[in-house]
């Protein structure tokens, strides 16, 4: 009986035969016959277990014979699996479900694949074991980067983080600092952070994204934050100070001047300085009377 091989990078047919139960298994290619002789200490409960028997060239493709099993007893078909030597891997994705020590990534960028395996936006496979690590808080939603290996150099193989030097390791997203301040007026246009002693210490509510975590706070100007990069954040004026109000303009420094109660901002990687900019209140005026005797 033939079956095709199963392989990643097979350019010319090569067909894998039994020459009966017991007796040899054969692998044919463009310009080679390879038979390897199946010893009766190999059979155990009908599975055959070749193991390791180096390369074969057949030809044009380079075949190593690493793991090759097949079914004495299942009458009428035989299932060979035959494949290179193990391969390391190495991609970045999200993690799109976790059970115990298996992970479903979805591949987001391949670093390092010499079987061609990976296939960009589809899911990986990845199993942690041994003396593999996971490195980070990751938890589903968790950008990652995976070193593993795939042991037999086929696509859609689960990978497996084995060895000291695999890993499953959670990418921080890059951060930049943003700066708030509340100023009058008159210093509309000028860099904040030379005018800081005219601080009017307005209370600001800021919600930003910081390692992929959403995060909210209210404080009193001047403060900064860290950001994640290509995030947004929103602010709003929670209070004015004693004899101002707020004007409703904001300056993102350097950006661009908004007109309005509330500021979206999307965050790159310079520095931010954000100003919200307040008027003196009118003064209700105090006249009194008084009457002139003639």
């Amino acid at each position: 009986m033939s079956v095709p091989l199963a392989t990643a990078q097979q350019t010319q047919p090569i067909s894998v035969q039994t020459l009966g139960v017991g007796g040899d298994l054969r692998l044919e290619g463009p310009s080679g016959v390879f038979d390897y002789s199946l010893s009766e200490s190999t059979v155990r409960g009908g599975i055959v277990n070749v193991g390791t028997a180096g390369e074969l060239d057949l030809g044009s493709w380079l075949v190593i014979l690493r793991v090759v099993t097949y079914d004495c007893s299942a009458e009428g078909s035989t299932t060979f699996l035959v494949s290179r030597e193990a391969t390391d891997v190495k991609f970045r994705g999200n993690v799109r479900a976790i059970d115990q020590n298996f992970f479903t990534i979805t591949v987001v960028e391949v670093l390092q694949d010499p079987s061609g395996t990976l296939r960009l936006g589809q899911d990986a496979s990845v199993v942690v074991r041994g003396k593999g690590q996971i490195v980070g808080n990751v938890r589903v939603g968790s950008f990652v980067e995976v070193f593993a290996e795939n042991p037999t150099s086929l696509p859609g193989e689960l990978l497996e983080v084995c060895q000291s030097f695999h890993y499953v390791k959670l990418i921080l997203p890059e951060t930049t600092i943003v700066y708030v301040y509340s100023l009058p007026l008159a210093f509309l246009g000028q860099d904040a952070a030379s005018a800081v002693g005219s601080d009017l210490h307005a209370t600001v509510s800021v919600r930003y994204v910081l390692n992929g975590q959403s995060h909210s706070t209210t404080l009193s100007t001047p403060f900064r934050f860290e950001a994640d990069i290509d995030s947004e954040v929103f602010l709003d004026v929670a209070s004015s100070p004693v004899a101002w109000e707020f004007s409703c303009t904001w300056e993102d420094y350097g950006y661009a001047r908004h007109d309005s109660c509330s500021l979206r901002i999307q965050v790159v990687s310079e520095t931010r300085k954000v100003t919200a900019f307040f008027r003196e209140r009118m003064q209700p005026c105090d006249y009194s009377l008084s009457a002139n005797p003639s």
